[in-house]
């Protein structure tokens, strides 16, 4: 999916679930950052993450409890303080 089937896949997770502004923030941050990384799988640290977002801390993580409970991110792997790259999420490209 191109960055511009991004928007109509955020538009159309909007609509489907009710999301929020600072979910569909969290979600254009997360995508574009699955996308540099070549996937759908990304590492994510909150600082960056509320940034990019542009939400508080508390903000940031209650958005990923949301998009997790709705099936829209999966997380893959906990984060690890050996490689410290921050925790692996999955954006569930084919969730409805």
């Amino acid at each position: 999916v191109a960055p511009a089937g991004d928007a109509q896949l955020l538009d159309k997770w909007k609509k489907n679930h009710r999301l929020g502004k600072g979910e569909v923030k969290v979600l254009r941050a997360m995508l574009g950052m699955c996308r540099e990384a070549g996937g759908d799988t990304c590492y994510v640290k909150i600082p960056q993450l509320m940034q990019a977002a542009e939400l508080r801390e508390r903000q940031t993580q209650l958005v990923i409890r949301n998009l997790r409970e709705l099936g829209l991110i999966e997380k893959v792997a906990e984060y690890s303080n050996l490689d410290r790259l921050g925790t692996r999420y999955r954006v569930v490209l084919d969730a409805d």
